[in-house]
């Protein structure tokens, strides 16, 4: 059996890679680091903040529901029915006839002055009645 020697491979000299070019690579690579990092870290706060947003809404829509709700029973119990059947109830009785009794101006000034401040429109007297036109027109 013969030996086969395999031919000896010449090495040759790799020229080192440049510092700046070296410096370059890494600084891009750690600049894209970072900006991939900024992005996820933003995504994650808009993920949380759209949660935040979700959990208001949620509870607005049942803030309303509920006032919705309490705004129908307000309705039912001040209902003219409901009422005239509570006041059936507790013994009162619809009046027989109605009649209204004109206010006095002075004594309605006069309490509206006790009461509290007043429009000049109110307080002052006019010199004429605004619905007397009408009368003059048609006289």
């Amino acid at each position: 059996m013969a030996l086969v020697i395999a031919p000896r491979r010449h090495l040759t000299v790799v020229e080192p890679v440049s510092r700046g070019v070296a410096g370059a690579v890494a600084l891009f690579v750690a600049g894209l680091f970072v900006i991939v990092t900024l992005v996820v870290a933003f995504h994650a706060t808009i993920a949380a903040q759209q949660l935040k947003i979700d959990k208001v809404t949620a509870e607005l829509r049942a803030a309303r529901t509920y006032h919705d709700e309490l705004r129908q029973a307000r309705a039912a119990l001040i209902a003219p029915d409901v009422l005239r059947v509570r006041a059936v109830a507790e013994g009162m009785v619809p009046g027989r006839t109605g009649r209204f009794v004109p206010v006095p101006q002075d004594v309605a000034v006069a309490v509206a002055v006790v009461s509290g401040s007043m429009d000049d429109d109110v307080a002052l007297p006019r010199p004429e009645d605004p619905l007397k036109p009408d009368d003059a027109i048609r006289g």
